[in-house]
C-alpha cells in the first residue's frame, strides 16, 4: 500500500557554458525550518555535485526533517 506524504523538497539547476549551479531546498511541513544551499562546478560533474549537495543538506538538518515525515 502506498501512502502519500507531502514533502517540501526542490532542486533547481542552471548551466552556463561548461558550468552548473545547483540549488536545493528542504523545508519542514510547517515551514518553521528551511534549509537552502547551492553548489557550483563543471556541468560534466552534475550528478556528483548533486549527490554532494544532497548529503551536505541531509547532514545539516535535512535528515531530521525527513525523519519527522516518515
Amino acid at each position: 500500500m502506498l501512502h502519500y506524504v507531502p514533502v517540501r523538497i526542490c532542486v533547481h539547476a542552471v548551466t552556463e557554458g561548461d558550468a552548473v549551479s545547483i540549488e536545493a531546498i528542504i523545508a519542514s511541513l510547517d515551514g518553521s525550518t528551511v534549509l537552502r544551499d547551492t553548489i557550483r562546478g563543471q556541468a560534466i560533474n552534475a550528478a556528483e555535485l548533486g549527490k554532494e549537495l544532497g548529503n551536505k543538506m541531509l547532514d545539516q538538518g535535512g535528515r531530521a526533517i525527513l525523519a519527522e515525515i516518515m
